[in-house]
């Protein structure tokens, strides 16, 4: 007996080290039980945090409020996340870097495709309300509501109380596959075929709610192989190339970039769509032009040239090396 209550005093002066608390990675079994974990203090001691949600019950993020301390968090196996209500969850400023990755969502058939916004698209003001600090986020769609992109992103006396929700004034770095719209705060994400206005690189509905970005990375959605029609004799590696290809990324929205993000530093393109470079270049236009780095923005001088990090074909790289100065190419 002398002996257990020796190992159960040992146990919880472990339980007390905050070293062994600053760094915490969760599976999914243990998601249900968020609370217990970071119950009696604990979850004051924590700073970086993965979580797999799969399968978790609604409501397991209010735990996160116990997490006061919190700066990095990385959530996995999302479907459909519901975020907290602003009044509900008071938010974590401590917040700088978040990562949120769905469950595949994207799918394609011989006539059709799925882009599946509804199951992994996040909402803008639900998360700068949250996280009102962040600095880098990583997510697949980002709802931007029609008010704030004609508020300017911020709060507007004339508009909806409930519009008046914050951008991400902090935020340098995103890693995102399309941004997609709702009409209002809290409403439903428009779906829209792939590429179209309703699901792409919306640049200015970016820059209303992040204006001060430094890294900006597009990358392709996540293929549901399972949902696929594919061919006989089909790898899984041939399917998810044909996914890649696509959904690779058209260079039209890209125009201006850099005058509309003074800041940027850096853009990395998962896959540049083929045919991209002859339908959006013009003539012999270089990428430095194309994608505004000559242009005054009435801002400060860009300090630097742009680098870019993309998969892309020959003539990608032809318009990269005609304006080397401003345009370093990094290897994908």
């Amino acid at each position: 007996r002398l002996k257990g209550v020796m190992l159960c005093h040992k146990w919880r002066e472990v339980l007390s080290e905050a070293r062994l608390w600053s760094e915490l990675h969760l599976p999914a079994d243990v998601a249900p039980f968020l609370g217990s974990v970071f119950g009696h203090g604990r979850g004051d001691l924590i700073r970086t945090l993965s979580v797999n949600l799969k399968g978790a019950p609604t409501g397991a993020l209010l735990h996160l409020a116990l997490c006061k301390n919190l700066e990095s968090l990385t959530l996995r196996g999302l479907k459909a996340l519901e975020l907290p209500r602003p009044g509900v969850f008071k938010g974590l400023p401590s917040m700088k870097h978040l990562t949120l990755e769905h469950l595949p969502y994207f799918s394609l058939s011989w006539f059709n495709h799925y882009t599946g916004v509804t199951a992994a698209s996040v909402c803008a003001v639900s998360l700068a309300s949250m996280f009102p600090a962040l600095e880098s986020l990583k997510l697949d769609y980002l709802c931007i509501p029609d008010t704030i992109v004609a508020c300017g992103g911020g709060t507007s006396g004339e508009a909806d109380a409930s519009a008046e929700a914050p951008a991400f004034p902090k935020l340098k770095s995103l890693t995102f596959v399309a941004v997609v719209r709702a009409e209002e705060v809290g409403g439903p994400a428009m779906g829209g075929p792939w590429n179209s206005p309703a699901c792409w690189c919306d640049l200015a509905a970016l820059s209303a709610v992040a204006p001060k970005l430094e890294l900006l990375e597009l990358k392709g959605p996540r293929l549901h192989i399972g949902r696929v029609s594919r061919r006989a004799g089909q790898s899984d590696r041939d399917v998810m190339q044909m996914g890649q290809k696509f959904c690779a990324t058209s260079l039209a929205p890209l125009r201006g970039i850099c005058s509309i993000f003074p800041s940027l530093q850096e853009l990395h393109i998962e896959k540049v769509k083929d045919g991209s470079c002859a339908d959006s270049l013009e003539g012999d236009e270089d990428l430095a032009t194309f994608f505004g780095l000559g242009q005054k923005t009435g801002g400060p001088s860009r300090a630097s040239a742009l680098r870019v990090r993309a998969a892309a074909g020959p003539e990608f790289t032809a318009a990269a090396e005609r304006c080397s100065e401003l345009i370093n190419l990094d290897p994908p």
